[in-house]
């Protein structure tokens, strides 16, 4: 089933503080392979959950309430299919989540597929928007990180057919929510 462990720093002692599992997980489910977390908030990827068929994946979203990490949500892509993999990159900024699905389709090929959240009047999580990472043919989406601290900046990177990672910049939301296209670095 997996399970995402958090630990804490006192001086220069780590300890464990929780153990985060899902609440409806299975042994195949690979819940805890991908994870992120900012501030108050962890984002647990599962990237073979089954919720929307086969491999699908989901991802839990746990806020910390002084020293105890409670379940918030879970999130599935929105037209997720059998083998998107969704979680397969999560990136997560004060209240701002960002989930890549590596398969997620364009045009009818797996390309991969980004997914864009808001927490907003906990416990509401909404889908802001997705978006195709439109990318080079024969490549698939591997990960992707928010890297700033008001989620308006994205890195993705990407592999390529021939097993070479190709890293993109430059999605980014402006003040209306609208997202720019992915540019080659």
């Amino acid at each position: 089933m997996g399970a995402a462990y958090v630990f804490m720093r006192t001086g220069t002692a780590w300890s464990e503080i929780a153990k985060l599992t899902p609440t409806n997980g299975a042994a195949t489910d690979y819940f805890g392979e991908k994870v992120s977390i900012s501030n108050d908030y962890i984002v647990v990827g599962s990237l073979m959950d089954d919720d929307r068929g086969d491999s699908s994946g989901s991802a839990y979203v746990y806020k910390r309430d002084g020293t105890t990490w409670n379940f918030l949500a879970k999130l599935n892509a929105s037209d997720g299919l059998p083998g998107d993999n969704f979680t397969q990159g999560i990136g997560l900024s004060e209240n701002f989540i960002a989930v890549g699905a590596n398969n997620g389709d364009h045009q009818g090929v797996s390309q991969g597929t980004a997914y864009f959240y808001k927490i907003q009047n906990l416990p509401t999580i909404v889908e802001i928007e997705n978006q195709t990472i439109d990318i080079q043919q024969d490549s698939c989406l591997v990960n992707l990180n928010i890297v700033d601290t008001d989620g308006r900046n994205i890195t993705i990177t990407a592999q390529t057919a021939n097993e070479q990672i190709v890293p993109y910049t430059g999605i980014h939301v402006n003040g209306t929510g609208t997202y720019y296209s992915v540019i080659p670095m």
